[in-house]
């Protein structure tokens, strides 16, 4: 089989050169059968897979080599095409490919373009958004097909937080703890949405929202997104369900509980979280005024009703046949991304759910831990930058210096956690001693 690349132009710098590094490694034969695409403009990826699948067909495959969003524009460039789609992760959070490759080499990228002919290629799921007016008219600019997650209220606030904090300053630290550091401060402003949901279970039974105030809904394909937070840990990819959670307006020490067992995935079943196995739905916004900010796949859109829908093998994708997780029996084991001693049991903390200032702290600390899984490797990575770099000292001294690169960078990120607390704490006139308090 024949590969075409499309890159995305604005992928890390040691992305591409690995890449390259890699193909010049490759067996000369599958070399030949390898062509690379870079993206021009926003939307390029999408009009390239489009000329891509109409000229070829089933005779090539499409590797994507980006983040999230230029996957979501290359699938829904590919939908009811028989062009199979590939995804090599060259983004910041990468969530929709840990729900495709399930294993930790999935990173390697030699060990991906090794594995090329080793793909198998199944039809996925896809989920599509139909945004509409007050008036009813559909939106087709804010419509989309969705092959990861879409979601509605605090997290969407969080990514546009965090999007806003990379492109101010958009450097290694900011990459990587943008999204906390947004989630900490959706968290104390961002809680309450009003919103209704009108939900088609699989049975065929239809759900009607009894409150009219919500802290957030996922309407799940895959189960990760948010650079590792996991609302939905038992989606399969291929089952024809969409795993729809919603969580209800709840308190500031509460949101901290949930937000570390959100992103855990150890959040279904938990007093004031609602989860269901659906088919279709809508979601309405509660107010006259109010449109609905939402995302699908990490691209923003609007409404003030959004109807959602699954389409069962929309897309074809390519998987390595040993670790395919498509409708796997283990695939909550083989999907679990933290080991044993990163989890932390909530309910022996408080069983309420509402957490001390210091409790809070401590899950914080344990979330920004497992959100920095990757940080040798980007140690590494900013070390290597750093040595080749032709930047002046004083270019050099805008990124985060040496020391901070090391261990001592985590520690000081976790200070500065504390810091945020402590502030939100006087602000709130809070006492710190919080911890049989009732909700």
């Amino acid at each position: 089989m024949r590969y075409i690349f499309i890159i995305n132009s604005l992928s890390k710098s040691n992305y591409l050169k690995n890449l390259n590094e890699a193909i010049a490694a490759v067996d000369s034969e599958l070399r030949l059968r390898i062509e690379l695409k870079f993206t021009e403009y926003p939307g390029h990826a999408k009009d390239m897979a489009v000329e891509v699948a109409e000229k070829f067909g089933s005779n090539v495959a499409i590797v994507v080599c980006g983040g999230d969003g230029t996957v979501h524009e290359v699938a829904n460039a590919l939908v009811h095409r028989n062009t199979p789609l590939i995804v090599f992760p060259f983004g910041t959070g990468n969530d929709f490919v840990r729900s495709i490759f399930p294993f930790s080499n999935r990173n390697n990228i030699k060990y991906m373009l090794e594995n090329l002919d080793n793909m198998a290629f199944y039809p996925i799921d896809l989920i599509r958004i139909d945004s509409y007016d007050i008036l009813g008219a559909h939106l087709s600019n804010w419509s989309s097909y969705c092959n990861n997650i879409a979601s509605i209220g605090l997290d969407t606030v969080v990514q546009a937080k965090a999007k806003a904090r990379v492109r101010a300053r958009n450097n290694w630290f900011n990459s990587k703890t943008s999204y906390i550091f947004s989630a900490l401060n959706a968290v104390f402003h961002c809680r309450s949405f009003k919103l209704t949901y009108q939900l088609e279970l699989c049975n065929g039974e239809i759900i009607e929202s009894t409150n009219d105030e919500f802290t957030l809904i996922s309407i799940c394909n895959g189960q990760y997104y948010g650079n590792g937070f996991r609302p939905a840990p038992n989606a399969v990819l291929d089952d024809g369900v969409i795993d729809v959670c919603v969580v209800d307006k709840v308190s500031v020490f509460k949101a901290f509980y949930l937000l570390a067992l959100y992103k855990l995935g150890k959040h279904e079943g938990k007093n004031g979280i609602h989860t269901y196995k659906c088919t279709s739905g809508t979601i309405t916004s509660g107010a006259e005024s109010y449109q609905i900010l939402g995302n699908y796949d990490g691209e923003d859109f609007y409404g003030h009703r959004i109807r959602f829908e699954v389409f069962q093998g929309a897309l074809t994708v390519g998987f390595i046949e040993k670790y395919n997780p498509l409708s796997a029996k283990e695939k909550n084991e083989i999907h679990s991304s933290l080991s044993q001693e990163d989890h932390v049991d909530l309910n022996k903390i408080n069983p309420h759910g509402v957490l001390s200032i210091e409790d809070s702290v401590q899950l914080m600390s344990k979330l920004t831990k497992s959100l920095s899984v990757d940080w040798d490797d980007d140690v590494n990575d900013k070390n290597e930058e750093l040595e080749n770099t032709s930047a002046s000292e004083e270019e050099v001294s805008e990124l985060i210096p040496v020391e901070d690169r090391c261990g001592s960078g985590l520690s000081n990120f976790r200070n500065k956690l504390n810091d945020i607390v402590n502030e939100t704490n006087d602000g709130l006139g809070v006492s710190k001693d919080t911890s049989d308090t009732e909700e």
